[in-house]
C-alpha cells in the first residue's frame, strides 16, 4: 500500500538550523569554553529537529554526530587538545562519532527494532496468535 507522503514545511527543515546558528552567535556566557558552547548549539539545533520532525529521528541524529564530527576542532576539542603533540583531530573525530555503536546494548535495541519492524511487515505475529487460537481455542 503505497501512501502519498507530503513534503515537510521548509521552515521545519530550516528551523533547526537557525537555531543551531543563533545560539552559536550568541556570546559565550562566562566560564563555559567556546567549543562547549558550540556543541550545545549543535545540539539544541538537533532537539529542535527531533521535535519539529521535518526529517525521521535517526536521520537528524545522524546529521548531528557527522556536523560535530566534520567541524570537530572548533566544536569538539578544546585548543589545548588540538595543541597537543601527536594529537590527530580526525581520528578523534571518527573515534567519537562512532564510540556508540560499540555498546553492545544499542546493538540489542537495534535487533529488536528490526525484529520488530519484520514482525509488522510479515504479519508473522498474526499468524502466529491466529495459530495459537485455533491450537488452544477449542472446547473441551
Amino acid at each position: 500500500m503505497m501512501t502519498n507522503a507530503q513534503p515537510s514545511p521548509r521552515w521545519k527543515l530550516l528551523a533547526p538550523l537557525a537555531v543551531a546558528i543563533i545560539v552559536a552567535l550568541i556570546p559565550t556566557p562566562p566560564g563555559l569554553a567556546p567549543h562547549a558552547w558550540y556543541f550545545f548549539a549543535v545540539f539544541l539545533g538537533c532537539v529542535v529537529g527531533l521535535i519539529l520532525e521535518p526529517l525521521p529521528g535517526a536521520v537528524v541524529g545522524l546529521i548531528g554526530v557527522t556536523l560535530v564530527a566534520l567541524l570537530s576542532r572548533w566544536v569538539l576539542f578544546s585548543p589545548e587538545q588540538l595543541a597537543a603533540e601527536g594529537f590527530n583531530a580526525a581520528g578523534q573525530a571518527f573515534s567519537w562519532a562512532v564510540s556508540g555503536f560499540t555498546n553492545s546494548t544499542v546493538w540489542l535495541i537495534f535487533g529488536a527494532f528490526m525484529f520488530a519492524l519484520g514482525y509488522e511487515k510479515t504479519g508473522l505475529g498474526r499468524r502466529i496468535s491466529l495459530w495459537l487460537v485455533k491450537a488452544m481455542g477449542s472446547a473441551p
